[in-house]
């Protein structure tokens, strides 16, 4: 096994610092699984992402020899519990799997990734019971609009020529997905919404789809009130979102072009004021009553993504 000669080169300032956030990495993870009752805990937990960092500093021959030493560990610690409890301790497995190949980035020299994937990993073994149950709650029709979103927005989308493809340069397919990719986001995120704050999601996704696209999220707030029912409330839900637009457009101006702040700053002011008056008017109109039987109200949720819509 050749040795890294760098590595008997460098001072033991960094690779005290590699063997500290090594070390935390581990602890951080076998912490939660110590309290998950698991027998590999923090110790465990530790000494495999210190077997990492070391192993990386070393040589890549030799994180190869510790991975499988970590595989064999693996097996035994799965064997011994279908000796006892006729279960197989996978999560802990691939938790110790990773926690070891974290262990080896930070000997390469690497921290956020490792920091970064440690607490990802670690509230992912912590939230179990809410992970189950958030799973347990979805419906087919939501798993194939993710599956969806991702395919239009990350397959699909670099795919499409990035250029005019007729003789009046008025038609560019990415600028045209883009848009499709905006309304199908905009309508997953409502239909979030709608399904964590009933009828009062609507408002929510008014409000934060006007800061991402304005006229996508009239689109789809639209369609989404009357497919639940709300036709009455387009009139708000749209201007809410025109009031986001303002406020967004107002940051932006800010942002890139102070010196037009000034100019831009009472026409996107008084417009918002008058849009806050008619939501206002609208809202006294209907009455208390109508108020609370519009958010007690249960929306006819369909499928989170329709691409009729977009």
């Amino acid at each position: 096994m050749e040795i890294n000669k760098d590595f008997l080169n460098i001072s033991p300032g960094p690779i005290a610092v590699k063997i500290v956030v090594g070390v935390g990495i581990g602890m951080l993870v076998g912490m939660e699984r110590k309290w998950s009752h698991k027998e590999a805990g923090i110790r465990t937990f530790s000494i495999i992402a210190l077997l990492g960092v070391l192993s990386a500093l070393i040589s890549q021959e030799m994180v190869i020899v510790s991975m499988i030493g970590v595989f064999l560990l693996v097996t035994g610690i799965n064997t011994r519990s279908l000796k006892v409890n006729n279960t197989l301790e996978i999560t802990t497995s691939a938790a110790l799997i990773v926690d070891y190949l974290l262990g080896v980035l930070v000997g390469l020299g690497h921290i956020f990734t490792p920091v970064a994937g440690a607490i990802v990993m670690t509230m992912l073994l912590a939230w179990k019971i809410e992970l189950n149950r958030f799973a347990g709650g979805l419906q087919p029709s939501e798993i194939r609009s993710a599956i969806l979103l991702g395919l239009i927005g990350f397959v699909i989308y670099p795919l499409m020529p990035n250029k005019y493809i007729d003789p009046w340069n008025l038609v560019n397919p990415s600028d045209a997905w883009l848009s499709v990719i905006a309304i199908s986001g905009i309508g997953f995120v409502n239909y979030v919404f709608l399904r964590i704050f009933s009828t009062n999601g609507l408002y929510w996704g008014a409000i934060f789809g006007g800061l991402v696209n304005s006229t996508a999220t009239v689109a789809e707030i639209s369609g989404r009130a009357e497919i639940s029912g709300l036709t009455s409330k387009i009139t708000v839900l749209c201007l809410l979102t025109n009031i986001a637009m303002f406020a967004r457009n107002l940051l932006l101006v800010g942002i890139f072009c102070p010196p037009a702040l000034p100019a831009s700053l009472l026409p996107l002011i008084a417009m918002s004021l008058v849009s806050g008056f008619c939501i206002w008017l609208d809202l006294r109109n209907d009455g208390d009553n109508a108020i609370k039987t519009v958010e007690k109200a249960t929306p006819n949720l369909d499928t989170p993504i329709s691409l009729k819509r977009c």
